[in-house]
């Protein structure tokens, strides 16, 4: 990330990445989303006012467990940018509440909304593949649930904590015209004494010419 490029923060919450970022984009932007009003409000008072080209907007977007009320659905949703418009995107935590249908929508989206040659910091929990358990019996987080292909530790509340098997997220990645850089920072959400660094991250990026 460069001190003059426009990002976006999808599921900004309450500025945990934006405040760190007022002392890093010193000539750049920043655009931050979120289901919540009461965080948006927050940030409204407390970031935009110290720096205007910091701006939060609510997303209306239903989720069965942090926003009941929402009106739109996350796979019908469209990120309130032009194309194109963004060096660099946030996602942490984002889809680790999200279904498969939804998770495709916003990679869509994230693919539309980023400047070809951008790039995206994406964080999830993932099954499988050469650094990831199949299984979960066990650990702290024990995925034991099926949620269409991915799978929660929740069946009630599924998008409380949704797991991908790694190779359908980069399938999904793929087909949406993104590419993931290798190789792959795992997190330590399956060790007892987790620490920090708890989800895996994924670097996303736009291909130039795209």
């Amino acid at each position: 990330m460069e001190s003059g490029d426009r990002v976006l923060d999808i599921g900004c919450g309450i500025g945990r990445m934006a405040i760190p970022l007022m002392d890093v984009l010193t000539g750049g932007s920043y655009e931050g989303f979120d289901t919540s009003k009461t965080m948006i409000r927050w940030c409204d008072r407390n970031l935009s006012s110290r720096r205007p080209d910091f701006r939060f907007t609510y997303a209306p977007i239903y989720n069965r467990k942090y926003n009941p009320f929402g009106t739109i659905d996350a796979r019908d949703y469209k990120f309130p940018y032009p194309d194109d418009e963004f060096d660099f995107a946030f996602a942490t935590s984002v889809f680790t509440h999200l279904g498969i249908e939804d998770s495709t929508r916003y990679l869509s989206e994230l693919s539309r909304v980023l400047k070809p040659g951008g790039t995206a910091l994406v964080t999830c929990f993932l099954l499988g593949g050469s650094g990831r358990p199949s299984r979960t019996d066990g650990l702290p987080f024990n995925f034991r649930y099926e949620f269409g292909p991915l799978r929660s530790t929740d069946a009630d509340e599924p998008e409380a904590a949704v797991a991908f098997p790694e190779d359908l997220l980069l399938e999904l990645v793929e087909s949406t015209g993104l590419e993931v850089d290798r190789p792959i920072s795992y997190g330590r959400w399956p060790e007892i004494d987790r620490g920090p660094d708890v989800q895996d991250s994924i670097v996303i990026r736009k291909p130039v010419g795209a």
